[in-house]
């Protein structure tokens, strides 16, 4: 499992305090706060770091982690790199790497673990322009992850190859135009409407859906060249091969004194070959394996920024369900894709919740049948919350009930409630 410690980088102080300052990030992590609280720091920082661990894997970075102008690249890359100072204290456990920044040193020690390469999408709060970019490779003065998510979206577009999205609010299906470059919605009653006077929100959801759709594979049409297509092709048939061959043998005749000599030659002769053959689809599944794991990506960590942005609270829930479906969905290769989000929405975590207590009724046998669906729900022990407020992180999930605890973001609705209630009194006072 990874794992995150952080202390004193921008506006997070004294971090997490229990477990030696280690949190989890499990498949799906949730972190609430105030704006300038942290939240995307941290967000930033599983990016980064889940970054730096696959190119690592991969052996494709030019450049020593050590060096301090690398440092500053990545951390620039997310634009946080002015909250490093000489008492930043940062910890990453990986599933291959653990990486320790001390200031501006940066450390990395190699374990032994699997390891599954990833696809690293930073989905940022400031999506909604890309459906007006036409020529995303001409655009200049974004801040790089703005930048390099615009590339994704606009390899989302290109892989639809003229089919139909189904947005999953208000009935709308999205089409692109490879050709001409033109973006077009679709709504229930067949009308095409040019993407440039589509709502706020659509053009925020948009992007955000269609690129974590395409990349968690939860698409039909995935991003996967025909080279990869190959290796994948190649591996299943050796692995379909190596079944046939255990079912040949565990049905040879058991050898014995009543068999004759000529059936047990013939019966040698058979393991030998299957063995041979046995080790040669072996070692190409092996091969096959080590390509995938290393040059692939297999699975998706799709780190979200605001998914609630611009929509209205029962639109800020479906949309909410559609990333659990892509998060569920596994990907080219059957990976286990995860989910973290940045939030301030009440309605997101109270979505949530309900996914967390549909799984759990389904785990105990009750029927959930027009409620949920089965791939928007989630294990209770695979999601991780978190409150950030003046430098602290705090877990917010409630072990006993077996949810998440909301409280933090009612009682902001508590106190406008008090405020309201504080004008009455002044209204009907006898005064």
């Amino acid at each position: 499992m990874v794992k995150l410690s952080i202390k004193n980088f921008g506006p997070i102080t004294s971090g997490f305090k229990p477990n030696d300052g280690f949190f989890d990030i499990k498949q799906c992590s949730v972190f609430i706060g105030p704006q300038g609280s942290g939240k995307s720091c941290v967000v930033k920082l599983i990016s980064l770091f889940s970054w730096l661990e696959k190119n690592l894997v991969a052996d494709s970075l030019d450049e020593k982690i050590e060096s301090k102008d690398f440092v500053k690249k990545i951390f620039d890359y997310h634009g946080i790199a002015d909250y490093i100072n000489n008492e930043t204290k940062i910890k990453y456990k990986g599933n291959v790497y653990d990486f320790t920044l001390a200031g501006e040193v940066l450390k990395a020690a190699k374990k032994k673990h699997a390891y599954v390469r990833p696809k690293v999408l930073y989905i940022p709060a400031d999506r909604s322009f890309c459906t007006a970019i036409k020529n995303p490779g001409k655009i200049t003065g974004l801040p790089e992850n703005t930048f390099e998510f615009l590339l994704d979206f606009t390899d989302a577009e290109l892989g639809l190859k003229e089919k139909l999205f189904y947005i999953p609010i208000n009935g709308f299906c999205f089409s692109y135009d490879e050709k001409g470059k033109q973006a077009f919605l679709i709504d229930e009653k067949k009308n095409y409407i040019n993407i440039s006077y589509a709502s706020s929100g659509i053009l925020s959801v948009l992007p955000l859906t269609l690129t974590t759709a395409y990349y968690s594979g939860f698409l039909s049409v995935k991003p996967i060249t025909e080279s990869i297509d190959q290796v994948i092709k190649k591996r299943n048939e050796a692995l379909d091969q190596l079944s046939k061959i255990q079912l040949v043998l565990d049905n040879l005749e058991v050898i014995d004194k009543n068999v004759p000599e000529s059936k047990i030659l013939q019966q040698y002769k058979v393991l030998n070959s299957l063995g041979n053959e046995l080790k040669n689809l072996e070692k190409t599944v092996k091969t096959s394996q080590s390509i995938l794991s290393k040059d692939i990506n297999s699975r998706l960590i799709n780190i979200v920024e605001e998914p609630e942005q611009n929509l209205f609270p029962e639109a800020q829930a479906d949309v909410l369900y559609y990333l659990l479906q892509c998060m569920n969905s596994g990907s080219v290769l059957g990976g286990r894709n995860s989910l973290v989000i940045s939030t301030h929405s009440p309605y997101v975590i109270e979505a949530l919740n309900n996914s967390i207590y549909a799984k759990r009724l389904v785990d105990s046998g009750k029927s959930i049948d027009g409620l949920l669906e089965t791939n928007e729900l989630v294990s209770y022990d695979d999601v991780a919350a978190y409150k950030l407020s003046d430098g602290i992180i705090e877990t917010i999930k409630d072990d006993e009930i077996k949810q998440i605890d909301a409280s933090y973001l009612d009682s902001c609705s508590e106190r406008i409630r008090t405020l309201y209630s504080k004008l009455e009194d002044i209204e009907f006072s006898d005064e």
